[in-house]
């Protein structure tokens, strides 16, 4: 998660030739946070986490692939990292 928070700008300003609009890039994590923590709650009610959190893994896994299969598609790449989020 730390490599995250320090990567991501540099990857999607590589990835794009306009200048990245920051704010609104953070306001998408900052949604897509409180997405996952609400998605979490539902998912905690019906199962226990050991039950699905292979999952979460695979995905997250994915989602931070994407940028090294894919590093000149700006909008993959931010997908993956809301996703991620």
């Amino acid at each position: 998660m730390y490599t995250f928070v320090l990567e991501w700008t540099p990857a999607l300003s590589q990835a794009s030739p306009e200048t990245i609009p920051h704010g609104y890039i953070f306001a998408g994590f900052m949604v897509a946070t409180m997405i996952g923590s609400s998605l979490f709650k539902l998912l905690e009610r019906r199962k226990r986490p050991e039950d699905f959190m292979r999952y979460v893994l695979l995905v997250s896994a994915i989602c931070l692939a994407i940028p090294v299969v894919i590093p000149t598609n700006a909008e993959a790449i931010f997908a993956a990292f809301l996703v991620f989020e």
